[in-house]
Order: C-alpha cells, then sequence, then structure tokens
C-alpha cells in the first residue's frame, strides 16, 4: 500500500533491519541492533505504531496489536488491548505470533499458549509440542515435531482443515492458511476467492500468507506472489530478499543490506 511503501526506504548497512512483520495497515521491523521501529497509518491507531525501548530478537505485527520478544525470552505487546491480547503471560517464550487479536507464544518446552480474543475458540491450543506456530485473523496453525499441522480457532473458510501429509512451515493468514511441503511444494486450504489459495509449483522454501494474497520466497530467496492485487500486494520487486512478511493488504521484505522494502 501507498502509505507503507513511502515509509520503506530506511536503508542501512550498519544498523539495517534483519526482520520484518506487517499488520492491518502498518508495518513493524527489527533492527540488527535489536531495536523495534514501526511505521504505517493504522485505521485506529492506539499505539501499535509506538513500540517500547529497549532490545528485542523477534517481533509479530497483528491486526492492531503488536508483539515482540525480549532476549530474557519475556514478551511484550502494544496496540490495541480490547480483548486482553496485550496480556503476555510471564515466563519465557521461543517465539511470538500475533494474530487477528490474539497473540500465541511457542515456549522452549514446545507448548502452545494464547491469549486476547476467544470468540472462535482461537485461545483453545492443542497440548502437546510443536516446532513452529503461526497465528491468523481467527485462527492458528503450528507443526509437530513430526511435520504435522494442527490448527485451531476460526474454520468459516476451512482455514483450519489441515490436509494431510507434513510440513516444514505454516503461515496463517485471513481465511486460509498456507504451508511449505518438505519437497517445496507450497499447499493452501481455506479461502480462495482471489486465488490466493492457488500457488504456483515450487520450489518454495518459505512461504506467508495475507488477508487475501500469498507471497512465497524461491531458494533463491526471489518473492513470488499470488491472489489479491488490488493494491499491489501481489506484485513484489525484482531481487533477493532474506526474510518477508505478508500484512492483511502489503508485504515487506529485507534485503541483503539490511533495507526493507514494501509493496
Amino acid at each position: 500500500s501507498a502509505d507503507v511503501g513511502s515509509a520503506a526506504e530506511q536503508d542501512t548497512t550498519t544498523d539495517g533491519f534483519v526482520q520484518v512483520s506487517g499488520g492491518h495497515s502498518y508495518t513493524c521491523g527489527l533492527r540488527a541492533i535489536g531495536t523495534v521501529e514501526c511505521w504505517g497509518r493504522p485505521d485506529l491507531d492506539l499505539g501499535q505504531v509506538s513500540p517500547p525501548v529497549g532490545e528485542f530478537e523477534y517481533v509479530s505485527a497483528g491486526a492492531s496489536h503488536v508483539c515482540g520478544l525480549r532476549p530474557s525470552g519475556a514478551v511484550e505487546c502494544w496496540g490495541a488491548d480490547f480483548w486482553g491480547q496485550l496480556s503476555s503471560p510471564s515466563g519465557k517464550f521461543k517465539h511470538v505470533s500475533a494474530g487477528g487479536h490474539h497473540t500465541c507464544g511457542l515456549r522452549h518446552d514446545g507448548t502452545v499458549e494464547c491469549w486476547g480474543a476467544n470468540g472462535a475458540e482461537q485461545l483453545s491450543s492443542p497440548h502437546g509440542v510443536f516446532t513452529q506456530i503461526s497465528a491468523g485473523e481467527g485462527h492458528t496453525c503450528a507443526i509437530r515435531p513430526s511435520g504435522l499441522v494442527e490448527c485451531w480457532g476460526s474454520d468459516w473458510e476451512g482455514q483450519s482443515s489441515v490436509p494431510a501429509g507434513t510440513f516444514d512451515q505454516v503461515s496463517a493468514g485471513g481465511g486460509h492458511t498456507c504451508g511449505v511441503r518438505p519437497n517445496g511444494e507450497i499447499e493452501c486450504w481455506g479461502n480462495d476467492f482471489s486465488g490466493e489459495s492457488s500457488p504456483p509449483s515450487g520450489p518454495f522454501q518459505r512461504v506467508t500468507a495475507g488477508a487475501g494474497h500469498t507471497c512465497g520466497m524461491r531458494l533463491d530467496g526471489a518473492v513470488e506472489c499470488w491472489g489479491d492485487n488490488r493494491f499491489g500486494q501481489s506484485s513484489p520487486p525484482a531481487g533477493v530478499f532474506e526474510q518477508f512478511d505478508a500484512g492483511d493488504f502489503h508485504t515487506c521484505g529485507v534485503r541483503e543490506n539490511g533495507a526493507v522494502e514494501c509493496w
């Protein structure tokens, strides 16, 4: 989107970005020095573009709230708190993923804990151990050590109805979910109104699902997107990216030199 794109030329090779996360109409990025910066114009500015000071190891932007992982393993969140999405539990986590109005964290022992909105039972995480987690608009998906994916929460378009087989990585979007198979092929399930669940053939190394579009990263770092393109969110620039993430209607990626580029 234009708002995000205009703020994306934040370059720098010395204190560049190492990770980026897209929210509803804003983006947050983690610099190499550990500080978080956010930009964009949220529909309702509740502080989601005003991160706290200090060092983080990871940042995840939801619809209207953001959560970051401190070096201590503590999760700190900011922005909207209508459903308790800022009330992160105590203790240490190794990963955090902010969804629509809920957040899920992966503890060091592999167990999952979620907080925030629960209208679709998106806080009802299954027991046991997981290796990766991704929170979508109203659902969450996670990968077992075996490679099997389990999803919970909203399933109105089949976004939580996981196909059989194993995955190396999963990304939960608005009404759809996509995962990367061990052979590099991407498979999606759920809403496909705009073609967001109809990926091109692989191989891919990563996938990220937005509201109505999806982007995949090829083995060489090139990004390819499909689905809704009303705002250019499925028209990535050429070249290689180190990391990327889809917001609702935009996508951002981190270049090798630490610069962030959004579309």
